[in-house]
C-alpha cells in the first residue's frame, strides 16, 4: 500500500475520502442512490457552503427535443428534464448501447444550431449527480470556467505531480495497443450490453466546458472542475479530443488527431499521468504502456478510485 503526504490511500481494499461529499458521491456509484445536497471540497478551495434547494436525480417530464436535436435523431424519443443547472436545465433522454455512440454523432453534429452538446451518461437516473450548484456565484459555471481560463496546463501537470508525489511507473518494454473501444457501453460483470445509458444534452457547445456545468471533479485526487475544463480545452485544441461518455468516476473521449509518434505519444502520456494516475497505477501499468496506447488511438480513458 502507498500513501502521498496527502493520506490519499492509493493500493489496498479500501479508499479514504477526503470529504463527505466524495463518500457519498461513492456510495451514490457503486450501492444506491443517495440523497442529494452535500457540497464539494475542492482540492485548494476549502469546503463549500450549501445554498439552495438540492435538485433530486430523478427525471420531471420535460419539454420536447429542440427541433434540431430531433431533426438529427430522426425518431421519436421522450425527453426528459435530469438536472437543473444556473446554465439551464439539463434534458436526456434513454438510448440502446447499440445505438448510442450513432446517437451521440447525430446530435454532436448539430451542436452549433442547437447549442447543446451530446454526453452518454451511464448508470440511468440513480446515477446523475445530484447536487444542486445553488446560487453561490463563485461555484457558478461562469465562475468556474473563468477560473479555468487561468490555469496554464504546462504548469498544472508538472505541478500536481509534485504535490501529489507522483513518480510514474517506467518500463521500456511496457506495451499496449492502440485504444479503439468505449468501454462504458458494456456491463464489466456480464459482458453484456448496458440498459442504463442517458444521452444527455448540456448547454454549451464547447467539450471543455461540460464537466463545469455539470460539476464532475474535487473529491479524493479528481481534478477540480476547473482544471477539467483547462486540460480539455487544451486537449482539444491539440488533438481534437471531446467527451462522449461519462459515469460517476469514469470518462471517455473520441480523439480526432491521436499523437503518431512514440516521443509525441510519452509526452501526452505524462499529461495523462498527472491528470488521472489510477489508469496507469492501476491500469496499464507504466509510462510507456500507456503510451502505447494513446499512439494512434482514438479513445482515451480516466477513472479515478
Amino acid at each position: 500500500m502507498r500513501t502521498t503526504r496527502r493520506g490519499r490511500v492509493m493500493w489496498g481494499a479500501s479508499v479514504r475520502v477526503r470529504s463527505l461529499r466524495a463518500f457519498l458521491w461513492l456510495v451514490l456509484a457503486g450501492v444506491l442512490a443517495v440523497a442529494p445536497g452535500c457540497r464539494r471540497k475542492a482540492e485548494g478551495q476549502g469546503a463549500r457552503s450549501s445554498s439552495g434547494a438540492a435538485t433530486a436525480a430523478t427525471t420531471v417530464p420535460g419539454p420536447g427535443l429542440p427541433a434540431a436535436v430531433a431533426e438529427a435523431v430522426g425518431r421519436e424519443v421522450q425527453a426528459v428534464r435530469v438536472l437543473s443547472r444556473p446554465t439551464g436545465d439539463i434534458l436526456g433522454f434513454r438510448v440502446s448501447a447499440a445505438e448510442a455512440l450513432a446517437t451521440w454523432e447525430k446530435v454532436h453534429a448539430v451542436k452549433d444550431r442547437s447549442g447543446l452538446y451530446p454526453v452518454i451518461f451511464a448508470g440511468g437516473t440513480q446515477g446523475l449527480p445530484g447536487e444542486s450548484v445553488g446560487d453561490d456565484p463563485a461555484f457558478s459555471p461562469a465562475a468556474k470556467l473563468g477560473r479555468a481560463a487561468n490555469i496554464a496546463p504546462a504548469a498544472w501537470f508538472p505541478a500536481r505531480m509534485e504535490d501529489l508525489e507522483l513518480h510514474p511507473p517506467r518500463d521500456p518494454a511496457g506495451t499496449s495497443p492502440p485504444n479503439t473501444r468505449f468501454v462504458l457501453f458494456t456491463d464489466l460483470v456480464t459482458g453484456e450490453p448496458r440498459d442504463d445509458l442517458l444521452l444527455l444534452l448540456v448547454p454549451t457547445t464547447k467539450t471543455w466546458e461540460v464537466l463545469a456545468i455539470l460539476g464532475f471533479g474535487g473529491w479524493n485526487d479528481c481534478p477540480t472542475d476547473e482544471a477539467h475544463a483547462a486540460a480539455h480545452k487544451l486537449w482539444f485544441e491539440t488533438y481534437g479530443a471531446e467527451l462522449v461518455a461519462m459515469d460517476l468516476a469514469t470518462l471517455e473521449l473520441r480523439v480526432a488527431r491521436p499523437p503518431t509518434t512514440r516521443d509525441a505519444a510519452l509526452a501526452l502520456a505524462l499529461q495523462q499521468y498527472a491528470y488521472c494516475y489510477d489508469i496507469v497505477e492501476q491500469g496499464v501499468g507504466s509510462l510507456e504502456a500507456l503510451a502505447a496506447g494513446l499512439a494512434n488511438g482514438s479513445v482515451w480513458f480516466f477513472w479515478w478510485d
